[in-house]
């Protein structure tokens, strides 16, 4: 049985950026291959991912056939992504208002606690939090 994560933008992001590329975020990325590790995102992840490849685009990082092979390839990710409406809003906006965090950034957190999941992420808002929550992990603790 694989060990369930739930994956942050700030993450997955890396996966396609070369420049952030890291070993650690590459075997991190194996392991989801693999089986090792269940990844799952909130629907929002999508719309974060493209916001991603949309900057990158805009600074000329990558180009547009780039932009479609990086959708074939987060696509190809064994992932489970949740609706929101399976998550509950009101809980996200909750949990928002209680640790005055972006409702983005708490949509992963809530998604790690209703799901008895690690939040592996590299934002620091989250990360600000992992005394009171420690289940969420800096991605360099998968190395």
């Amino acid at each position: 049985m694989s060990i369930s994560l739930v994956m942050d933008c700030s993450v997955s992001a890396s996966w396609f950026l070369t420049r952030e590329q890291e070993s650690v975020y590459e075997s991190l990325l194996a392991d989801i291959l693999e089986g090792g590790y269940e990844m799952i995102v909130p629907d929002l992840w999508w719309y974060e991912v493209m916001n991603v490849i949309r900057g990158a685009m805009l600074r000329q990082r990558i180009e547009e056939n780039d932009a479609r092979q990086i959708f074939v390839f987060l696509k190809g990710i064994p992932k489970r992504v949740i609706e929101i409406g399976e998550q509950g809003q009101f809980g996200i906006l909750k949990l928002a208002m209680e640790e005055t965090l972006s409702v983005y950034d708490a949509a992963y957190l809530y998604l790690a606690i209703s799901n008895g999941a690690d939040l592996v992420t590299s934002d620091t808002d989250l990360l600000g939090l992992k005394d009171k929550y420690s289940f969420i992990r800096d991605v360099s603790e998968y190395k």
